[in-house]
């Protein structure tokens, strides 16, 4: 048999040499995250990147619709990035959208893979449109030279509204409230304006993301009314007024009105007469202002066997009024017509063959 051998413990005790060896990077791309799923356009997003080796740097560059752009490039472990609130021009009928983040990961110059990341950003409420001028005016050019503002009751009022939406959105509505009634259009135009004073228009427009935007126009309506003759009478008198059924004068009694409308308004007015069986009317008086409240008495210039129409017409710079009254004949109890055919009870004959009365008359029996 061979002679066996015996190894001591010794031989292989601790201060036996001890061998190492790097081992090979194994390329990996980095997968970043973001800290949060959502946020607004114009705020701040921190972008992660947990790489595999602390040699590895990233370039980061997001993509929104169309608009893409660097982040930045030779990054470490994380990228704190505000989101352009230029972006909301990418969706301008949207409120929010998903940005991807693409991170391209770099040992020097060598690209070790890409990866990326979306959130969604959102256009922030104070997006909206703008209004930037109202302008109202008299949709009568003539109005408007005259009284330099709206007339109560006259003018209507036309708005030219300028407005934009925000960040691409376009203006889609437009509303315009006053006095209690609603307009669209970007030039609208009301009714006739009914009420005088400061009047305050609302106006709203709405974007195609159905943002809105909210202004308020106050303007001036010059109170106005149509003229307004109150009082009108005539009676036959003497020619110091006195009242005389068979005067040859006339005191004419007259009130009226007319709305001064800041003083920009015109004023007049005419006194005529003529005969009854006339067509063509004779000037009294005349004259201009915006009240009236007076006596005229004219002299001797109406004969005591014929009746007049007396006239009273009262003109402003939208119109005129009139009112008419009646000055009989002299009274006088029976008169016989000249043609011996006609008579007249209470007032001169003045037409042959014919009965006229000029009195009030109760009839106590069958008239035939």
């Amino acid at each position: 048999l061979a002679t066996s051998t015996r190894i001591t413990h010794d031989q292989f005790s601790s201060s036996a040499q001890s061998y190492s060896q790097a081992l090979t990077t194994i390329p990996r791309a980095t997968t970043p995250t973001v800290s949060a799923s959502s946020v607004n356009m114009g705020a701040s997003i921190t972008i992660n990147m947990p790489r595999a080796s602390s040699a590895f740097d990233h370039t980061l560059t997001y993509k929104f619709g169309s608009a893409t752009g660097t982040i930045g490039s030779d990054l470490g472990t994380s990228k704190a990035w505000t989101v352009p609130l230029s972006l909301a021009s990418q969706i301008p009928s949207g409120t929010s959208g998903t940005v991807t983040i693409t991170c391209k990961t770099y040992n020097g110059s060598t690209l070790i893979g890409t990866k990326t990341v979306t959130f969604k950003a959102n256009v922030p409420a104070s997006v909206v449109p703008t209004i930037s001028g109202v302008a109202v005016a008299d949709t009568n050019s003539s109005y408007a030279a005259q009284f330099g503002s709206l007339v109560q009751g006259k003018s209507k009022a036309k708005f030219t509204i300028t407005a934009a939406g925000a960040y691409g959105s376009t203006i889609t509505a437009y509303k315009t409230e006053i006095e209690g009634k609603s307009y669209t259009g970007a030039t609208p135009t009301t009714a006739v304006l009914t009420g005088s004073g400061n009047v305050t228009a609302t106006i709203t427009v709405t974007d195609s993301r159905g943002r809105t935007a909210t202004v308020e126009k106050t303007f001036y309506r010059i109170p106005y009314a149509a003229p307004k003759i109150a009082t009108m009478d005539a009676a036959r008198s003497d020619a110091d007024g006195v009242e005389n059924y068979e005067g040859t004068s006339a005191r004419i009694t007259a009130a009226f009105t007319i709305a001064a409308a800041s003083n920009k308004n015109t004023s007049s007015y005419e006194l005529e007469y003529k005969l009854q069986t006339a067509t063509t009317w004779t000037l009294l008086d005349n004259g201009s202002g915006y009240t009236f409240n007076d006596e005229i008495i004219t002299d001797g210039i109406f004969s005591i066997d014929s009746a007049y129409d007396i006239r009273l017409t009262v003109t402003d710079y939208f119109g005129s009024v009139t009112r008419t009254v009646e000055l009989p004949t002299a009274f006088t109890l029976i008169d016989f017509n000249a043609s011996g055919k006609g008579m007249a009870v209470g007032k001169v004959s003045e037409v042959q063959d014919e009965l006229e009365i000029n009195l009030d008359t109760n009839f106590y029996q069958n008239v035939q």
